[in-house]
């Protein structure tokens, strides 16, 4: 493996979504934004079959492969495809656009999806039946844009996080961009959080809902936040649900509370790395919902990272750099205000461009970052370009994500 290209095929339309790759059939399964589902021969790119649905998005709407069939969402409907035949198992009409592509739960053999009209679907992958719809959130489907006090949301560019040991689904908002300042900052305390989120249920950026019948399951302290700009604010990270040796399970999460990692403390700088309960028992004293406090390197709450784990590593992409932390110390005694979060150390960091230390071919500086062109200083790590300045000024398309190959 070198990194050099295999293949490149043009489809009948735009790849705007990350395509999901089955050993079992050795294909891969893209979607482009003619509506088609493509099956690709993964050796060589070939076209081993497709479906039409005959509906078409620009959205980001990855397919998701679960035993012999793989879903997708497309206008108003949500297909299950048989991965060997390429014939359609069933089709769902959720009555509004589809923003977000479908997640699984093995456990209760449901297809979760999200509608435009903020409308959270569950349907039996049996025979594509509803098994629940339920809309728990105050607000209107819309896009919120810049507009101070609006009521409008969206759930485009997210997807349901399912944490099936605790049959909670996670529905992520994106909401407008004066809920930045709304709690300036944020609070230093759960109960505070929890009292202000029941008190302003327009501010609640992350809905959790329980899986069996889509009502809320509890109401999580995570504030809204996503790399935004001039009145701009997108939806922000996804949770990361994680479920430990013993049968634990929690999300990872960028929450939001005081004191912050950097000064001046406002809502810009609130941002942090969070532990989000699932329960009310996993750490006594703690709801489902609460979240405890993390170690991180800083990132302001209009740059918040897209976050991603692998054992006890999580990582943030961010559109200047990547940070990358193991969890070493997450007691129970740990976590409940940020002076005493739970301990992380660092791992190699990645920037954009750095002249910290003198070129070498590994690209490696270990003792800190600074980016060029904007002086902000990271751990140690990996710098991709040497002495180029900004360069994502000159290629900006969207922020990063880590992927951890097994």
């Amino acid at each position: 493996a070198d990194g050099s290209q295999l293949w490149n095929r043009t489809l009948g339309g735009a790849v705007n979504s990350t395509p999901a790759y089955d050993a079992d059939t050795q294909a891969l399964f893209v979607i482009a934004t003619n509506g088609t589902l493509y099956k690709l021969n993964a050796s060589n790119g070939a076209t081993v079959d497709s479906f039409a649905s005959g509906s078409s998005s620009t959205l980001p709407l990855p397919p998701a492969i679960a035993g012999d069939r793989v879903y997708f969402s497309m206008g108003n409907a949500v297909y299950a495809v048989d991965k060997n035949s390429m014939q359609q198992a069933w089709r769902y009409d959720a009555g509004s656009a589809v923003d977000t592509p479908p997640a699984y739960s093995a456990t209760r053999d449901f297809v979760v999806v999200a509608s435009r009209d903020l409308y959270v679907h569950a349907i039996r992958n049996s025979n594509g039946s509803r098994a629940w719809r339920t809309k728990t959130s105050v607000l209107t489907g819309g896009d919120p844009r810049g507009t101070d006090n609006n009521d409008l949301a969206e759930v485009a560019r997210g997807w349901p996080v399912i944490a099936e040991q605790n049959g909670v689904v996670l529905i992520k908002l994106r909401l407008d961009w004066r809920t930045l300042w709304h709690w300036n900052p944020w609070p230093s305390n759960n109960s505070t959080m929890h009292s202000n989120l029941t008190n302003d249920p327009d501010e609640q950026a992350l809905l959790a809902l329980d899986l069996d019948n889509g009502s809320t399951a509890f109401i999580p302290n995570i504030g809204h936040g996503g790399y935004g700009d001039g009145d701009y604010m997108p939806m922000g990270p996804q949770p990361v649900v994680k479920r430990f040796d013993d049968g634990t399970e929690v999300a990872y999460v960028v929450m939001r509370a005081s004191p912050c990692l950097n000064d001046p403390c406002d809502g810009r700088w609130d941002s942090r790395l969070g532990e989000m309960m699932l329960n009310d028992n996993t750490v006594s004293g703690m709801s489902a919902g609460y979240v405890r406090f993390m170690e991180n390197t800083f990132f302001p709450t209009d740059e918040q990272a897209n976050l991603s784990m692998a054992g006890d590593q999580i990582f943030g992409g961010h559109w200047m750099f990547g940070i990358a932390h193991q969890i070493t110390d997450r007691s129970s005694s740990r976590g409940t205000s940020g002076s005493n979060p739970i301990t992380t150390s660092d791992l190699p960091h990645i920037i954009t461009s750095s002249t910290s230390c003198g070129f070498s071919s590994s690209h490696y500086c270990p003792n800190g970052l600074i980016q060029d062109g904007d002086s902000r200083a990271i751990p140690g790590g990996f710098y991709i370009y040497y002495n180029q300045g900004t360069v994502y000024d000159r290629y900006w398309s969207e922020y990063a994500s880590w992927v951890v190959s097994g």
